[in-house]
């Protein structure tokens, strides 16, 4: 499934147990996110929100949030 948010392409299923690859247009940068509240954050919108409000004081030197990819937690 792929949802767009403003310029943001998120793909995948939301789920409790979500793990997710976070991918900035310098991608030297992109990371894996595992410490997402299910109870806080509980949609594709307040994710994009989540990491736009935090990562917004390093884009010069990440670049701009691109792509959020779910990936399957082994729990």
């Amino acid at each position: 499934m792929k949802v767009e948010i403003g310029e943001v392409s998120c793909y995948g299923e939301l789920e409790d147990t979500s793990n997710f690859e976070v991918r900035f247009s310098d991608e030297q940068h992109d990371l894996m996110w595992i410490t997402r509240d299910p109870d806080v954050i509980k949609t594709w919108s307040q994710i994009v929100k989540y990491w736009e409000r935090h990562a917004e004081y390093m884009t010069e030197q990440t670049g701009e949030l691109v792509e959020l990819w779910e990936i399957e937690s082994d729990n």
